[in-house]
């Protein structure tokens, strides 16, 4: 039964025919199905299975990246912008297991998406923001903050540069990943607090300047395989939080070799398998489910015993007479098929593949018809 109040918007839980939820602060409500298919179609196992990393990923980087979704819809939260933005290219894949014990992979993740532009890394350890010939250990704050509006464009003081850290490890098995990150507010030119004590780091790294650039070295630890991502950000005028769009850079090592993808990753066939999915023998049709789309249902004609419906036409009726409609079509045994009446969803038999059918009450001067498949709509009006 549902808890709270429908009145206040606070209603949770399942009312009638109705699942009532709370989403990006707003009353929401759905369907309640009742009997919930759940197909392991090869298809299908390899959309679930992207899930797994991405989820844990933003577990993992929530604490240095929470706000930084400033291109995300006003109902949409950071965690769904960040998944959004990610899962549809995923190929980082992880065993049931390793999942459900949090473990994660390195990915060329988005970490953040804004409207500072974008700040990308030259490598996985050296960031695209130029500082000159700054020497860290002896700057100052100032003289670090000028050399970084001078030789990159976008940049004022009182912006933050936020540079991403990130250390693969396996343990027991499981693949982890390690964050870390260093902070500091662009200054002006005349601060002489020393560079490296202004710098707020997190974790097991330091700031470093490689080639003219700002970099990153891991400190008491080193990683082979490891990722990294510069952030730039702003307080606007109106107070809101501006941010740059990040992506993370990952190198992967092994004896010194760059690898193209992750070693401790599995495979998509490992994953699939630790889902329980298993292949169909070859010559089940349903082994081709990847390239046969899901036949979609299709109207291709409404009418009663008496006439046909041009789609939106005006049918009359008798006063008082309760009338039986019939839908002829395709693929409804597979695909949806809805009806409403006046905005009132009302009860579709299926009879076949091909033939549907429902009725409408006698108790309204008119009422407005729409039937709805998955590939088209019928309207009309029925007037008594």
């Amino acid at each position: 039964m549902s808890k709270g109040s429908l009145f206040w918007g606070t209603a949770v839980g399942k009312l009638g025919e109705n699942i009532f939820y709370r989403a990006g602060g707003q009353q929401r409500n759905r369907a309640y199905i009742r009997d919930v298919r759940n197909p392991k179609t090869r298809s299908q196992m390899t959309n679930r299975i992207k899930w797994a990393n991405v989820i844990n990923s933003w577990r993992m980087l929530k604490p240095f990246i929470m706000m930084g979704m400033q291109n995300r819809k006003t109902n949409q939260s950071d965690y769904n912008k960040f998944v959004s933005l990610n899962v549809g290219n995923s190929r980082a894949y992880l065993l049931k297991e390793q999942a459900l014990q949090g473990g994660t992979v390195l990915a060329p993740y988005i970490i953040t998406s804004g409207s500072l532009g974008l700040r990308s890394m030259r490598s996985a350890a050296i960031t695209g923001i130029n500082v000159g010939n700054i020497d860290l250990t002896n700057a100052t704050i100032g003289e670090l903050s000028s050399a970084i509006i001078a030789n990159n464009a976008g940049i004022a003081v009182g912006d933050q540069i936020t540079v991403i850290a990130l250390g693969q490890s396996v343990i027991d098995g499981v693949p982890y990943v390690q964050p870390s990150a260093f902070k500091f507010v662009v200054a002006d030119a005349t601060l002489d607090a020393p560079a490296l004590e202004a710098i707020e780091i997190s974790g097991s790294v330091a700031p470093a300047v490689e080639d003219g650039f700002l970099a990153y070295e891991f400190s008491g630890v080193e990683y082979n395989e490891y990722a990294g991502a510069i952030i730039q950000s702003r307080i606007d005028g109106d107070g809101s939080l501006l941010v740059s769009d990040s992506r993370l850079v990952v190198a992967y090592e092994i004896d010194g070799v760059q690898q193209g993808t992750n070693p401790f990753a599995v495979t998509e066939e490992e994953a699939l398998a630790s889902y329980g999915y298993n292949a169909p023998a070859f010559l089940n049709p349903q082994s081709a489910d990847e390239v046969i789309p899901t036949p979609k249902s299709v109207i291709t004609a409404v009418f009663s015993d008496e006439f046909s419906i041009t789609n939106g036409g005006v049918v009359n009726l008798p006063p008082n007479l309760s009338a039986i409609f019939r839908v002829a079509g395709q693929n409804f045994d597979v695909s949806r098929l809805s009806v409403t009446v006046d905005d009132e969803p009302r009860e579709v038999t299926i009879e076949s593949a091909t033939s549907a059918q429902f009725s409408i009450p006698s108790s309204a001067d008119s009422a407005a018809v729409v039937v709805t498949s998955a590939s088209n709509t019928w309207s009309f009006t029925v007037i008594h």
